[in-house]
């Protein structure tokens, strides 16, 4: 490495850590928490009704819906996963079939794939910090889809 390079850098901006996508909106690099949160819970119709947030590595977790209700997905790198949340003790009590409405059209949720926004905002939270997530959550696979 050079001098100039050591003292003042190459110029380059450093490629972001985490990054936020929000339907209709810019992306954002390197959010906070605070603005992770605020953009998970302000998901309402007709827009912004998904977002998504990335990891350096490639793993995103993303949501769609609106308030209250939404679905909630994760992709892993490795291993290479697509899984879908779900929670033992659903809320609302609907049963399978019951479609979400998004800016994207219809999702034809299972009973157990429901959760409030409020709740999505947590466990975003958890994927931002890189901690475990929320004891109630559990994951399908949704492998099959993309094979």
């Amino acid at each position: 490495m050079s001098l100039v390079t050591r003292l003042f850098g190459s110029g380059r901006k450093p490629e972001p850590i985490i990054t936020l996508e929000v339907e209709g909106l810019p992306v954002q690099e390197q959010p906070d928490l605070e603005t992770v949160r605020a953009a998970v819970l302000g998901l309402s119709y007709p827009r912004p009704t998904f977002l998504c947030l990335t990891h350096k590595n490639g793993d995103y977790l993303q949501v769609v819906g609106t308030r209250p209700w939404c679905r909630i997905e994760r992709r892993t790198q490795n291993p290479l996963n697509h899984e879908c949340a779900f929670q033992d003790t659903p809320k609302p009590k609907f049963v399978d079939g019951v479609p979400l409405n998004s800016g994207a059209g219809e999702i034809i949720m299972a009973h157990d794939e429901w959760f409030l926004l409020k709740h999505a905002a947590d466990i975003f939270a958890a994927f931002f910090a890189r901690s475990d997530f929320p004891t109630y959550l559990q994951w399908r696979s949704m492998n099959a889809m993309f094979e």
